[in-house]
């Protein structure tokens, strides 16, 4: 296999491109490479770099839709044009989130958000910039600290920010006017699933009357699940956990959980602030192509 694919997946697996979209975007560069420097290549080739690539993170729909939606713009005979309509999708789509994102933060209030997505960092970094006043309630997200990651970028931009460990998250919650998650997936019956936690929170904040929005684009909705396919909830390495438990200590480390639909008030997208019903209708109108395979 190409290097530029061996080395992508590789990268993807020990979590150095860590978010859904990231993931997705270094795909897509992978296959332009792969693709530009391999001419005369055979469909099959073809078809098994992208098989590759999907093998890093199979129950990210992000990465199957973008490996798609490449291949939709040609991506066989004409890679680079192809891969620029891949990013030009992605960047888009952030400038609709990010317009509506700035409607709902402001007022000097605090939102909460767990784990990282760079879709949620970039909205409230560009609501910040244009004025928009709010602080951030986070968590820290163990056991691979992602929160961290969160906390930085948005304390580097100015946004003031309010972080503790995971099991505090229900005095933040409390004290926020909204929930914002991202997700790594989006399943037929609106069910959302993103980073362990997160169905906990959302439990903790919808009776107390906190919305919970889901930031993301449609290209994490998961089209295998319309036909009855039931997307894996990853489960990673235990010793990320606790590398030397004691023997007969068995120690879980799920990756991800899901949250049901009555426990989401609405998901932010390109194609709008919608239900989960709602925005399943949406995707199926806007891209199709999704439900193929």
């Amino acid at each position: 296999m190409h290097k530029k694919i061996v080395e992508t997946v590789r990268d993807i697996k020990s979590l150095r491109i860590q978010g859904a979209q990231n993931i997705a975007r270094a795909a897509v560069k992978a296959m332009k490479v792969f693709v530009d420097e391999n001419t005369s290549m055979s469909d099959k080739d073809f078809f098994a770099g992208l098989a590759e690539l999907d093998s890093a993170r199979p129950t990210e729909p992000a990465l199957r839709n973008a490996l798609q939606y490449f291949i939709i713009l040609g991506g066989r005979e004409h890679p680079k044009e192809a891969a620029v309509g891949v990013e030009k999708y992605f960047v888009d789509a952030q400038k609709e989130i990010d317009s509506r994102v700035r409607k709902i933060v402001g007022g000097h209030k605090q939102f909460f958000t767990h784990c990282h997505s760079s879709t949620i960092t970039h909205a409230l970094i560009s609501a910040w910039n244009s004025r928009r006043r709010f602080s951030i309630a986070n968590t820290e997200t163990r056991p691979l600290l992602q929160g961290r990651t969160t906390a930085r970028e948005l304390s580097a931009a100015g946004i003031p920010i309010t972080h503790s460990v995971d099991s505090a998250a229900r005095l933040l919650i409390k004290d926020s006017a909204a929930i914002f998650f991202g997700c790594d997936s989006i399943l037929a019956d609106g069910t959302v699933i993103n980073k362990i936690g997160s169905e906990l929170f959302a439990e903790v904040a919808i009776p107390r009357k906190k919305p919970v929005y889901i930031v993301t684009h449609a290209f994490k909705f998961s089209g295998k699940t319309v036909r009855g396919h039931q997307e894996i909830i990853e489960e990673r390495n235990p010793r990320e956990v606790w590398e030397r438990p004691p023997r007969r200590v068995h120690v879980l480390n799920y990756a991800f959980e899901r949250i049901v639909p009555a426990n989401v008030t609405a998901i932010v997208s390109e194609l709008g602030v919608l239900s989960p019903k709602h925005f399943v209708s949406a995707v199926k109108r806007a891209y199709p192509w999704m439900l193929d395979k």
